[in-house]
C-alpha cells in the first residue's frame, strides 16, 4: 500500500511539473504552427520535434528510454521506420507515430495507413498489438474528438490509439515512473546479490581461519608440548651442546 501511494504521489507531482512545461511548449507551438501552414513536410518535421520535446519534458532520456527515426526490418524483410520507439521495462516497447493532420477525414485515412504498417512484426521489438498516433496540436485533437465521437472506436478496431499532447504526457510520465520503480527493483536485487557474495566470502574466511588455527595448534603442540621441540632442544643443550643463543623464557615456562 505504501509503495502504491508513493508511486501515485510521484505520478501526480511529475504530472504537475510536466503540465506547466507542456503549457509553455504548446503556447510556443501554437504561434509557430501559424508559420508552418501549407507545407506538409515542414509540418511533419515540426510534429516530430514536438513529440521529442514532450518525451524530454516527461523525464525520459533519448538513447536510453526511447529512439527516434530508427530503421527496423519486419519478419517479411520490409523496412519500417517509426517516429519513436519507447523502451519499457521487461523488454517491451511502444511505437508512436506523430502526424499533423487538418481534419477527421485525414486522421481516419492515416489510421488505415498505420494499420497496414505491421509494426508488431518488427523482429527486434516486442510492442503491444496497437500503435499510438500522436496529434501534436491539442486544439485540433480536441476538435476532432468533439465532432467525431466514433473516432476512438474506429481507431481501436484498426489497432491504433489516437492521443493528443495532454493524454500523451500523462502516458509518458507513467512510463517514466515505471522506469524509476524498475531501477529501484534492480538496485534491491543487486544489493541482495552483493550481500550474498559478501556472506559467502565471510564464511570462506572463517573456514580458512579455522584451518589455520588448527594447524597453528598442531604446530604449537609439536613445539611446546610434552617431549616437544623445545624440551628436546633444552635437553641437548643440558648435555653439553655448544650454543650462542637462548630460547626465550616465555617458551621455557
Amino acid at each position: 500500500m505504501e509503495l502504491f501511494l508513493s508511486f501515485l504521489v510521484g505520478l501526480l507531482i511529475g504530472l504537475v511539473a510536466a503540465f506547466f512545461a507542456f503549457v509553455k511548449l504548446t503556447e510556443n507551438n501554437r504561434k509557430f504552427f501559424d508559420i508552418l501552414k501549407g507545407d506538409p513536410k515542414i509540418k511533419g518535421v515540426w510534429g516530430e520535434m514536438v513529440l521529442e520535446r514532450m518525451l524530454e519534458v516527461s523525464g525520459l532520456h533519448k538513447g536510453v528510454h526511447y529512439v527516434c527515426q530508427q530503421t527496423y526490418k519486419s519478419n517479411e524483410g520490409e523496412l519500417l521506420r517509426p517516429d519513436v520507439v519507447i523502451h519499457l521495462p521487461n523488454n517491451r516497447h511502444i511505437i508512436i507515430d506523430s502526424k499533423v493532420l487538418p481534419d477527421k477525414n485525414s486522421i481516419r485515412e492515416h489510421i488505415k495507413i498505420l494499420k497496414n504498417r505491421f509494426y508488431e512484426q518488427i523482429k527486434d521489438l516486442n510492442p503491444p498489438d496497437f500503435v499510438i498516433m500522436f496529434v501534436p496540436i491539442e486544439s485540433v485533437y480536441a476538435d476532432i474528438m468533439r465532432h467525431d465521437s466514433d473516432i476512438f472506436e474506429f481507431a481501436w478496431k484498426n489497432k491504433v490509439l489516437v492521443v493528443g499532447p495532454s493524454t500523451l504526457l500523462a502516458t509518458l510520465k507513467t512510463i517514466e515512473l515505471s522506469w524509476q520503480r524498475e531501477n529501484q527493483t534492480r538496485n534491491v536485487v543487486e544489493i541482495a546479490e552483493e550481500s550474498g557474495k559478501l556472506y559467502d566470502k565471510f564464511v570462506g574466511f572463517i573456514t580458512d581461519f579455522d584451518t589455520i588455527k588448527c594447524r597453528f595448534e598442531d604446530m604449537n603442540k609439536k613445539l611446546e608440548g610434552r617431549n616437544g621441540l623445545i624440551q628436546q632442544a633444552e635437553k641437548i643443550k643440558s648435555l653439553g651442546a655448544k650454543a650462542s643463543k637462548q630460547v626465550p623464557e616465555r617458551y621455557l615456562d
